[in-house]
């Protein structure tokens, strides 16, 4: 006979519960581990992602560090500014020029660092690019450390894709081809030994008095003076000396002259006055002072010199319904050359 009791053996339904209590720790299980494999990777591919980052931040920074010490040794000032004016990027060129570390430009408006003036015509510029939308270039001045500069500037718009917009600019310094441009364009008019309009710009300004004389029925006075006996001067003295008193002749009767008067050296010692809107007795006037001035002067020469030099004039006008200035011209010669054969120093006009 068997101990056992029937009833201790597992009833279908304890099978069933205990069957199904298996099968869910087995789901649970499987879900824990799919959610444990599924952290690792995001865990892995965080790691990855943010090693990814810094790389790409570490390379950025040295880029950038690059750009920017490409930039600092550049002989050009490099500058990026907002749509207000305010830098948001200056080389070390710019900084040097504004006498600030760089990063205490940056984010400042350009009001508070440049002069009235200046800020001015840079408003109206910059805001000529964002309203075209083009890059423009042209000369600028600015003032560096106190000393005046010429630049040549390319300002670009930049269109960030966001909406806004940035101005770039970059500028080298042409001061230096400015100042030969202008030397250059000065040899064109100027005489070389006297400083004073050469024979070229002489009568170019001569036939624009004359028109605008004839085209408001006004008068302008001409005056042709020679030097007395310079031939003796350079004979005596050499050419040098000759020289020096053209130089110093030029500036003594130069001083004599309005601003509206044109005074030049138009051949080897004789020079000329053109007097827009003057009467012949106001130009008579003036050769009378001049004739009377320069029998006071004296040209020091070192160890030889010329005291009380003298000169002789020719006086007329051109009248208001003359064309050119060669008629006049040949009118103030002859009067001219009569004052210098009857005993020079002294002037004579020809209506």
């Amino acid at each position: 006979m068997s101990d056992s009791d029937p009833n201790d053996a597992p009833s279908p339904l304890h099978t069933t519960i205990f069957a199904e209590t298996l099968d869910e720790a087995s789901v649970w299980r499987r879900r824990f581990e799919r959610e444990r494999k599924a952290r690792r990777e995001a865990e892995a591919l965080l790691e990855s992602f943010t090693r990814d980052l810094f790389d790409a931040k570490n390379r950025f920074e040295a880029q950038r560090a690059f750009l920017d010490s490409l930039l600092d040794h550049a002989e050009a000032y490099f500058f990026v500014k907002d749509e207000e004016g305010r830098f948001e990027y200056v080389n070390q060129k710019s900084a040097d020029m504004f006498g600030l570390p760089k990063e205490s430009i940056m984010g400042r408006l350009q009001s508070d660092l440049l002069p009235p003036e200046t800020v001015d015509e840079f408003q109206r510029t910059d805001r000529r690019i964002f309203d075209q939308g083009e890059r423009i270039a042209g000369p600028e001045s600015i003032v560096d450390n106190g000393v005046s500069r010429t630049l040549w500037t390319i300002k670009a718009p930049l269109d960030l894709g966001d909406g806004s917009r940035r101005l770039v600019g970059f500028s080298t310094d042409v001061s230096e081809l400015e100042a030969l441009r202008q030397e250059l364009a000065d040899l064109a008019v100027r005489d070389s030994v006297t400083g004073v309009l050469n024979h070229r710009a002489f009568r170019e300004a001569g036939e624009r008095i004359c028109d605008q004389a004839l085209a408001n029925d006004l008068s302008t006075g001409l005056l042709v003076i020679d030097i007395d006996h310079f031939k003796r001067i350079n004979d005596q003295h050499g050419h040098g000396a000759g020289d020096e008193v053209l130089h110093a002749m030029a500036q003594h009767m130069q001083s004599h002259a309005r601003e509206t008067d044109v005074f030049a050296r138009v051949g080897g010692e004789e020079f000329a006055f053109l007097l827009p809107d003057t009467t012949l007795e106001h130009a008579t006037t003036l050769a009378e002072r001049l004739v009377t001035t320069t029998r006071e002067l004296h040209v020091d020469l070192g160890e030889a010199s010329v005291t009380k030099p003298t000169i002789s004039i020719g006086v007329t006008v051109c009248a208001p319904d003359e064309t050119g200035i060669d008629g006049a011209f040949r009118r103030a010669d002859r009067a001219l050359y009569r004052a210098k054969a009857e005993g020079r120093d002294r002037w004579l006009s020809e209506a």
